[in-house]
């Protein structure tokens, strides 16, 4: 019936948001999610550059959706 909801990152559904394919529900309450990301290093100490810039750029992109 095209009715349905569901949480996604805002960047990820910008240009349907824009068009109006997609609308965002007022609610009162449950209307973001928060979920915990860990990145884990097995050896940070022997990570060579393309392990560390990853992991920069992991940090980074996950900053963009931060609430602090």
């Amino acid at each position: 019936m095209g009715f349905g909801f569901t949480w996604l990152p805002e960047a990820q559904i910008h240009a349907e948001l824009t068009c109006g394919s997609l609308r965002q529900l007022p609610l009162r309450e449950g209307a973001t999610r928060e979920i915990p990301l860990y990145l884990i290093l097995a050896n940070p100490d022997f990570a060579g550059p393309g392990v560390k810039r990853l992991t920069e750029i992991i940090k980074d992109s996950a900053n963009l959706y931060s609430i602090d």
